[in-house]
């Protein structure tokens, strides 16, 4: 069950060892057999596949969402048709560790709520933190490559 960068992984399980090297609170990633590693970069990938990234693809045959065209890296320069971003790589990494941790994929966009209240709008948590669809670390690495959130507002029309 090999990664394969390019068809299911944008890193090698050994450039996530080597990333991981250098990382602290690592326990779960560490303690992880190898095959599960592998699992867990694989559905990372699939995860971030499924981002708005900036950009197009370099080919319609492609199967991973990088590399790409027409990004431009957070300092302004051009990335190369033929590059992912390091800030890819590490992102995919961190979140195979956060799945490590807890099973993001579970329906749960109402974890650790423990009350809602409608008349003057309250809402009290378990003392468990909300869903996210990404984890800080992720989403701050991403950020850069990703495709801005546009608002669904419209204009009135008299």
């Amino acid at each position: 069950m090999a990664l394969t960068v390019g068809i299911d992984s944008f890193i090698t399980l050994e450039q996530a060892e080597a990333y991981f090297t250098g990382r602290l609170y690592i326990l779960d990633w560490s303690g992880a057999a190898s095959g599960d590693k592998e699992k867990a970069l694989k559905m990372a990938a699939r995860t971030l596949n499924r981002l708005r990234w900036r950009g197009s693809l370099t080919s319609e045959s492609q199967v991973m969402a990088w590399p790409r065209q027409g990004v431009i890296d957070p300092e302004g320069r051009e990335i190369t048709v033929t590059t992912i971003p390091q800030d890819i790589k590490d992102a995919q990494a961190e979140m195979a560790l956060a799945m490590l941790r807890e099973d993001l994929t579970a329906d749960d966009s109402n974890r650790g709520v423990k009350r809602v209240k409608a008349g003057t709008v309250e809402v009290e948590y378990n003392g468990e933190a909300p869903a996210k669809s990404l984890p800080d670390a992720v989403q701050e690495l991403l950020s850069p490559y990703l495709r801005p959130v546009i608002s669904g507002s419209a204009a009135l029309v008299f």
